[in-house]
C-alpha cells in the first residue's frame, strides 16, 4: 500500500464537476401500473432501450420513486441520472428516444416496465441546484467538513452491494451487512471507484492508499433488500441485493473525508448501473426529505395529506366509534365539517402537525381521535410498501416477519411520511398527569399495529 496521494486532498466538487453532471427526468404515466418495491430494474430496462445496449460507461441512474408500488394514470414519475460531463451526446440522445418509447403501443401484460405508458415532461440538467440530493459541499464548507473530527454518517438511498473481503466471507454471507462492515475495505473500494471515475481505469493494487489506522464503521439499522432484474442478454430473471440504512464512519483523516463527501452522487459498490450504491451525508433524517429537484414526484405524505384521504380514514375510525383519550368521539370530531379535515391536511403538508401525548388508561396507551385519523391514513399509504417488503423477504428465505418502523426509515429515506411514523413511535405516555416511560407491558392502542403486525 502507498501513502494517500496529495492529489486526493485537493479533490473538491469544482474539480469533480468537470467530470459529471446531474440530469433529472420527469415523466407522466398514462396508465395504472404496479412496480416492485425497488425500481432500479425498471429504469435500467428503460435506459437499455434508450441506448439500444447496456448503459454507457459512467451513466448512473437513481430512482427516488423506489418504495412506491402503485401508480394511477396521470401520476408523475421522476428519476435522476449522473452522466459524464463530456458526454453531452448521451444527454441529447435521451429525450428523443424517450419520446419514441413513450409513443409505442402500451401492452397491459408487459409486466413492470415503462413502455408506451408515459409522456415525457422534462429532461433537464440539475447543475447548480444545491438542493440536488447528495450535492457535495464546496469551498469553505468542504474544508470545514474535511477538518472536522466528528463521525461521518452515511445513509444509503439505494442498496449498497459490496462483497466482503475474502477472509470474512462465510456461507450465505458474502456481502457487507450490519454484521460485517469493515471500514478499511469500504474506503479502499470507494477510492477505487473515485480513481475509475476520474482517470477512466481502476488503480493498481500498489496505488491504493492505506485508510487511516483508526478508521472504524458502526452500522446502524441496515436492512438487506433484493432488487428484481432481468438479464439484458438472456432475459433471465434474477435478483441482486444490498443493504440500505445508515453507517457511521469515524477516525477519517481530511483526505478521506473529502473523498467520502465528493463521491455521494457517484455511488459506491457494485451494480451501480441499476442505481445501487447511492448515498448521502446524513446530518439528520429530516435533511433528506426537504425540497429537492430529485425528490419523488409525489410523496406518500402528500398523498395522504388531502381532505379526501383523511375523510376516508375518519369514516373508518367513526365506524369503530371509540372515543379518543380526550373524550372526543370520531363523530364529534367530524361534526366540525370538511374545514376541520382540511386544517389537519394543511398541518401535515406544512410540517406543523405534532401528535398529542398518549394517556395511560387501564394499562392501555390511548391516542386522540385526531391522531388516530392520521395514523389510519398512514396505514393506508404505507400498506403496499410494507406488503412488498414482506414479499421480498419471503422470496429471499427470510420469512415474512413483521416490518418495523426502523425498517421503513431505512428503506424509504426520502419519504416524509416515514418521519411522521417515527414521531408516533416517540410520543410520550402520561399517567395521572405525570410523564412515564413506554414500557413493553403497555399496550399502545393504535391503527398502526395493523402495519407492523406479522402475517400469519
Amino acid at each position: 500500500m502507498t501513502a494517500i496521494p496529495q492529489a486526493l486532498p485537493s479533490l473538491s466538487p469544482p474539480a469533480a464537476a468537470l467530470d459529471t453532471e446531474q440530469v433529472t427526468v420527469r415523466l407522466r404515466l398514462t396508465h395504472r401500473r404496479t412496480f416492485p418495491f425497488l425500481h432500479g430494474g425498471v429504469i435500467h430496462g428503460l435506459l437499455c432501450r434508450v441506448f439500444g445496449h447496456e448503459l454507457p460507461a459512467g451513466l448512473l441512474p437513481w430512482v427516488p420513486e423506489s418504495g412506491r408500488v402503485g401508480y394511477e394514470a396521470g401520476d408523475g414519475y421522476v428519476f435522476a441520472l449522473t452522466v459524464p460531463r463530456l458526454g453531452h451526446d448521451l444527454v441529447r440522445a435521451i429525450e428523443p428516444r424517450l419520446h419514441e418509447i413513450a409513443a409505442q403501443r402500451w401492452r397491459r401484460a408487459a409486466g413492470a416496465t415503462l413502455s408506451g405508458n408515459f409522456l415525457v415532461e422534462e429532461v433537464a440538467p440539475s447543475v447548480g441546484h444545491r438542493e440536488v440530493v447528495g450535492a457535495a459541499p464546496d469551498g469553505d464548507e468542504l474544508e470545514a467538513f474535511a477538518q472536522s473530527t466528528e463521525p461521518v454518517r452515511l445513509r444509503f438511498l439505494s442498496p449498497l452491494r459490496l462483497k466482503r473481503p475474502r477472509e470474512l466471507k462465510r456461507a450465505g454471507a458474502g456481502f457487507l451487512d450490519r454484521e460485517c462492515f469493515p471500514a478499511d475495505h469500504f474506503l479502499r473500494r470507494l477510492y477505487q471507484r473515485w480513481h475509475l471515475v476520474h482517470h477512466g481505469a481502476y488503480p493498481q493494487a500498489s496505488e491504493i492508499p492505506e485508510p487511516p489506522a483508526d478508521a472504524a464503521a458502526r452500522p446502524g439499522h441496515l436492512v438487506w433488500i433484493d432488487l428484481p432484474v432481468v438479464g439484458a442478454q438472456d432475459g433471465k430473471r434474477m435478483t441482486i441485493g444490498g443493504v440500505m440504512g445508515d453507517v457511521e464512519l469515524s477516525g477519517l483523516t481530511p483526505p478521506w473525508r473529502r473523498l467520502v463527501a465528493s463521491m455521494q452522487r457517484l455511488h459506491a459498490g457494485a451494480s451501480t448501473h441499476y442505481g445501487l450504491g447511492r448515498y448521502v451525508l446524513d446530518e439528520g433524517s429530516a435533511s433528506l426529505v426537504g425540497a429537492s429537484v430529485e425528490a419523488p414526484a409525489r410523496s406518500h405524505l402528500e398523498q395522504l395529506a388531502t381532505g379526501r384521504h383523511l375523510a376516508r380514514a375518519a369514516d373508518c375510525e367513526a365506524r369503530r366509534g371509540r372515543a379518543g383519550v380526550d373524550g372526543v368521539t370520531p363523530r364529534a370530531f367530524l361534526a366540525g365539517g370538511a374545514a376541520r379535515l382540511d386544517h389537519l391536511a394543511t398541518e401535515l403538508r406544512t410540517g406543523r402537525y405534532c401528535p398529542d401525548p398518549l394517556r395511560l388508561v387501564d394499562g392501555q396507551a390511548l391516542a386522540t381521535v385526531r391522531d388516530r385519523i392520521v395514523q389510519r391514513a398512514l396505514v393506508e399509504q404505507l400498506r403496499e410498501p410494507a406488503r412488498a417488503l414482506r414479499t421480498l423477504r419471503r422470496r429471499a428465505g427470510q420469512g415474512g416477519e413483521a416490518v418495523t418502523v426502523e425498517d421503513l426509515v431505512a428503506l424509504l429515506p426520502m419519504e416524509p411520511a416515514v418521519q411522521l411514523l417515527r414521531s408516533f413511535a416517540e410520543v410520550p405516555v402520561y399517567a395521572n398527569g405525570r410523564r412515564g416511560e413506554r414500557a413493553c407491558e403497555v399496550e399502545v392502542v393504535s391503527p398502526l399495529r395493523e402495519l407492523f403486525r406479522a402475517p400469519p
